[in-house]
């Protein structure tokens, strides 16, 4: 046996398979243990140390007290959580009984960080697969948390996005925002890095050139906000956002929708005076979702059905407020309630009382994700058992726009622009099929 800090004798429990150091703790005669315990666990898990516990700052979350040693070198071991506390009230009169406690992680841990707090500090693990705390400053924390547990989520309020198992780049993006960090037993083995982004969301552009926003197009040809730079307008938060797809460029009130990595640096460049200018970025393109999202749910009817175990959205009701938003098929992984309680791997019963127990709430949210598995259609009815579908007005793009002047325009050719209409006759004129525009009257607002 060796002496440890704090009263501690490390000894080897041979009674496992694998070698793992104990402590022998000394107990104070009359002080308080004040240690909860995970339900049902043995040995015992301890889950919550009081801070008026003679203990605390000793044990921690985590730790694993395998029992009770006396005076006279006899050990209680194999204890629940009941007879523990037995024995312990046995033994009260004996001022040399030790706890028998192994040094061993929680399994997770969430805080909330504030902006601009620096509870802990972060370093890649030495295989580079993962971010440990090293180290803790805040001292509360210091004694509650055991050096060393791994980051398995950042959660960042102030865009509703979930990083699950984070590289560095993504902690340092959010020293200036609040944000919740979820710890693990560094033990435990993450999948690979995960973004879950909002459905949209609309960045204010100052009226600059250099904007330090690094646009690619991925293998659909969709256009994506790649990164940030540093010295960006938007600064270094700016990368929780990488990966979305930057849909609409607004300017002046003109929309230009399906632009290319060019096009939109261009576009940018030439209206750098132009006060008022959005990007608007979303999370998959229209008809396709994204590997895994977060929708958020309005306090009302969803309009949603599911079936089966992990729930599979079954069906989508023709006046649900997520109608185009869900599709048939997609498999919910996680439900998130008013408080921020996160559900997972449930049934499609559990779901459907979840979401219902909390329609009048705010703040609900779901996570979903693409099924691999096709979907099944439905059988379409027998012609004469059909009823004759409303007939609507379609535009259909038949064709790439034509610019008169290619080199000099500002619209680039294939790019569609959307104009705000006045109540007003806006004195435009159309011919051909489809839709040219023929003339416009001097006293048009266009």
């Amino acid at each position: 046996p060796t002496e440890g800090k704090k009263g501690f004798t490390f000894i080897r429990d041979i009674h496992h398979s694998i070698m793992r150091a104990v402590g022998k703790i000394p107990i104070a005669k009359g002080s308080e243990v004040d240690l909860t315990f995970k339900e049902n666990s043995l040995p015992l898990v301890v889950h919550r140390v009081e801070e008026d516990s003679s203990f605390w700052g000793i044990i921690r979350e985590g730790y694993i007290v395998h029992g009770l040693m006396t005076g006279d070198q006899t050990k209680f071991e194999g204890l629940d959580a009941k007879e523990f506390y037995m024995r312990l009230a046995d033994t009260s009169d004996d001022e040399k009984r030790k706890l028998l406690v192994e040094v061993a992680f929680m399994d997770n841990f969430r805080i909330d960080v504030g902006k601009g707090e620096d509870p802990f500090t972060f370093e890649e693990s030495k295989d580079g697969k993962k971010i440990i705390v090293p180290s803790i400053s805040d001292e509360t924390l210091r004694k509650k948390l055991r050096y060393g547990m791994a980051v398995e989520k950042l959660e960042i309020k102030e865009f509703g996005v979930t990083i699950t198992n984070p590289v560095m780049k993504d902690v340092e993006s959010c020293s200036e925002m609040d944000y919740a960090v979820v710890l693990c037993n560094p033990k435990k083995k993450l999948s690979s890095r995960k973004t879950v982004h909002p459905l949209s969301w609309s960045i204010n552009i100052p009226a600059e050139k250099d904007l330090g926003l690094v646009f690619e197009e991925n293998d659909d040809g969709c256009l994506i906000l790649k990164d940030v730079e540093d010295d960006s307008f938007f600064g270094p938060k700016g990368r929780i956002l990488a990966g979305m797809i930057a849909e609409t460029l607004v300017v002046d009130d003109f929309e230009f929708y399906n632009l290319k990595k060019d096009q939109i640096e261009q576009t940018i460049k030439e209206t750098a005076e132009v006060e008022g200018r959005k990007l608007k970025l979303v999370a998959y393109s229209k008809g396709e979702a994204t590997s895994s999202l977060r929708i958020p749910l309005q306090p009302l009817e969803t309009g949603l059905d599911f079936e089966g175990t992990p729930p599979v959205i079954s069906k989508v009701a023709d006046d649900s407020p997520l109608k185009g938003v869900l599709f048939k098929g997609q498999v919910v992984i996680a439900f998130f309630d008013s408080i921020g309680a996160e559900y997972r791997n449930m049934s499609d019963f559990e779901l459907k009382q979840f979401i219902v127990n909390s329609h009048e709430t705010k703040g609900r949210a779901l996570i979903v994700e693409n099924s691999d598995s096709p979907i099944e259609e439905e059988k379409e009815e027998p012609a004469n058992e059909r009823e004759e579908p409303e007939k609507k007005e379609v535009f259909e793009e038949k064709k790439e726009l034509e610019t008169v002047d290619e080199e000099n325009d500002m619209y680039p050719n294939g790019v569609l622009v959307c104009f705000s209409l006045p109540k007003s006759d806006f004195g435009v004129e159309f011919d051909k099929d489809p839709a040219e525009i023929k003339s416009i009257k001097e006293d048009s607002p266009f």
